[in-house]
């Protein structure tokens, strides 16, 4: 398996096959972080970033297929993140998620410091039925 940055050919099917590959567009492309993990020319794990005009980095999405979860495709993901972020003098990464996500234990792996005083309020303004 290997990890690469995302790039404009890779679009159609990720934006087909993971849920938050919707949010991915030639822009983005352009000026964030975006990486997919490939196994055998098939993409099936996606990481997406960007970084605020303060140097934070802040993670949108991270998201592996169904079949290939719980095989360290996403945290190898993180790691190739972490390791720019580092090259690049990145301080601190930021990422938002549902408390009561299975989510949270990975991200205590990778020593996120889990807040308690923060409150997030999320209206969704498209419903996709899908």
């Amino acid at each position: 398996m290997k990890i690469r940055y995302m790039t404009i050919n890779d679009l159609k099917y990720v934006n087909k096959n993971f849920y938050y590959g919707r949010c991915i567009n030639i822009k983005t492309l352009k000026s964030n972080y975006i990486y997919v993990a490939e196994e055998k020319e098939k993409i099936i794990g996606i990481l997406y970033a960007d970084v605020t005009i303060t140097g934070t980095a802040i993670l949108f999405a991270l998201e592996v297929l169904e079949e290939y979860r719980k095989m360290g495709i996403a945290s190898k993901l993180m790691k190739r993140f972490e390791n720019d972020c580092i090259k690049n003098r990145i301080e601190t990464i930021m990422v938002f998620y549902n408390k009561f996500d299975e989510i949270e234990k990975f991200y205590i792996k990778f020593n996120f410091k889990i807040g308690t005083n923060l409150e997030i309020a999320c209206k969704p303004l498209l419903v996709n039925d899908d």
